[in-house]
């Protein structure tokens, strides 16, 4: 009885992508052919990232992840023409595969300039610099999913829990693509009630909680500043035990606030540019 080569196959750190752990393929080995202007370093690079790492069985999710790494590299309009799987062992966990596929990357594009849309809150001179991209940078997939995730971090610390940004590229003749953030920023929320309840393990000085909340504001700060501000009204009585206090403050006062038109739901995160949310692309000159 022979016992399978790859029966005890493993993905290695960090680099499983799979939604079903008990499932899914390992990159044995990958080859990409029918390139013809990116250098042998990055594609070495990328095919280092495939190696080794696990995947959804999905030919369809494995194409737009060998598209997205030539745009991390600013091959905007690379293109997957073919990728086939070459099953090595069946009947292993994950399935090791070998990876081929054929990709014509085409021009490397650049950044020419971001504008943004429909922001009222924040200038767009604010905007732009929490996108880690000069104008003239090669246009980097992650790196523009990276400040599309530092907006959804600005609105959301001023209240602006339902902020969403949608993408689009309009690209120039000069191998250049300008970036189209469409903004909606959606209302804006305030602190409402806040209850607090004291366990017998912990001990805060109540009157002045009791004072800072009865001087305040109907309208008062955003979430979390005012979060910060009742930490801050709590006292440690035990010297001793004051590091520890501290660190179990989340733990023995629990919170609970109210705003208006609150949704249940979790809050939207700014899309990526991914194979679900591609950006809207016109031709310009």
């Amino acid at each position: 009885m022979l016992c399978p080569l790859f029966a005890n196959a493993e993905c290695e750190k960090q680099q499983d992508h799979r939604s079903n752990k008990s499932r899914g393929i390992v990159v044995a080995d990958f080859k990409i052919a029918g390139t013809g202007k990116i250098g042998s370093v990055e594609l070495s690079k990328i095919v280092n990232t495939f190696t080794g790492s696990c995947f959804n069985d999905d030919s369809e999710e494995l194409e737009e992840r060998v598209r997205a790494a030539f745009q991390q590299r600013g091959y905007f309009l690379a293109e997957v023409k073919n990728l086939r799987t070459k099953p090595l062992d069946v009947l292993a966990s994950p399935k090791p595969v070998d990876l081929e596929a054929e990709v014509a990357e085409g021009r490397r594009h650049r950044l020419a300039e971001i504008e943004f849309t429909g922001n009222s809150s924040f200038s767009g001179k604010r905007l732009r610099r929490q996108f880690p991209l000069r104008t003239g940078d090669v246009f980097d997939r992650d790196k523009i999913a990276s400040g599309l995730e530092a907006l959804r971090r600005l609105y959301a610390s001023q209240g602006y829990i339902d902020c969403t940004f949608v993408p689009n590229t309009r690209l120039l003749s000069d191998a250049k693509v300008d970036l189209i953030v469409s903004v909606e920023e959606g209302k804006h929320y305030r602190m409402g009630t806040l209850y607090i309840r004291r366990r017998r393990s912990f001990r805060t000085d109540s009157g002045r909680i009791g004072n800072w909340l009865k001087d305040a504001p109907s309208t008062g700060p955003t979430l979390p500043s005012l979060l910060t501000r009742t930490a801050l009204c709590c006292r440690r009585t035990s010297p001793r035990k004051e590091t520890r206090k501290c660190s179990a403050i989340a733990m023995t006062l629990k919170f609970k606030w109210s705003c208006k038109s609150i949704s249940p739901h979790p809050h939207p995160l700014s899309p990526p540019i991914s194979a679900a949310t591609k950006p809207t692309t016109t031709n310009g000159k």
